[in-house]
């Protein structure tokens, strides 16, 4: 997102004012119902827009920023929490401790699939262990979650959690050269194939990762609708004049989708945990 209302339907004053460096916000479902499948929050440096997740699921989600403020004085958990933490668990525990645990513990698919009867008419709910490696490794799952989630500017990346070498492979198209974005692409799920229209081909990727859910969207499949040529029935219907101004499908946009895939497919894995 910009700061510029000429470009913003409903900024938000409130996130605006503590926005900057040193924020993450934490998006979930703690005020409105209806989660879906997959993983039911997710961490970001930036500020979420209404898009965030999907309107079938009940319109955006929730933010909660990490702070309160436009520095890190005022962290924006209870006091009383974290004190209450602190001492239970004999060592410091900090907002951004809080905030990975949590994220540990709904941004993965396991959550939703564990309570999905319950999150159907409830929001999530979070309780905290007794014992402190309990809430440590879980800390840790929802920093690697963030990294994934963040593209690698938030959380940490962890060899714990290492699966190998991924099974997604690329291969040459008939037209590597084509210009501007593509009118289509296609999904064969026999396959296991994504192909974009004469720009790239991706073999070996798992039905589950191309099905795989996020705040109610496929992740991979909202990537390409958004990055066609006319995206007023696969992504989002044109609103202004600055949607004409369109950049070109380069190297950098096919890498930008393998590094997407692989990821989804590492947060399939960090599932088990």
């Amino acid at each position: 997102l910009v700061a510029d209302a000429r470009v913003l339907g409903r900024p938000s004053r409130d996130m605006w004012t503590v926005h900057g460096s040193h924020q993450t916000y934490f998006v979930s479902r703690f005020v409105t119902e209806g989660a879906s499948d997959g993983p039911v929050a997710l961490v970001t440096p930036h500020i979420p827009d209404l898009d965030c997740s999907n309107g079938a699921s009940g319109g955006g989600a929730d933010v909660a920023p990490l702070y309160r403020s436009h520095d890190e004085t005022t962290p924006n958990v209870n006091v009383s929490l974290l004190s209450a933490l602190c001492s239970q668990y004999g060592a410091t525990i900090t907002a951004t401790d809080v905030m990975m645990y949590c994220n540990g513990l709904l941004g993965t698919g396991a959550y939703s699939e564990r309570f999905w009867a319950a999150l159907a008419y409830c929001t999530p709910h979070v309780a905290f262990p007794e014992d402190r490696g309990t809430f440590d490794a879980i800390v840790e799952v929802g920093s690697y979650a963030a990294w994934l989630h963040s593209g690698e500017t938030v959380g940490s990346d962890s060899e714990r959690f290492e699966l190998g070498e991924p099974p997604i492979k690329t291969e040459a198209t008939a037209d590597r050269q084509a210009s501007g974005m593509p009118t289509t692409w296609t999904w064969d799920s026999a396959a296991g194939t994504i192909e974009v229209d004469r720009r790239i081909r991706i073999t070996g990727v798992p039905e589950d990762v191309w099905e795989f859910l996020f705040l109610g969207k496929r992740p991979i499949e909202s990537w390409l609708n958004y990055r066609k040529h006319n995206r007023a029935k696969g992504g989002r219907a044109k609103t202004t004049e600055l949607d004409d101004l369109r950049p070109d499908w380069g190297p950098e946009t096919s890498r930008d989708l393998v590094d997407l895939v692989v990821r989804v497919w590492k947060m399939k894995g960090l599932e088990v945990y």
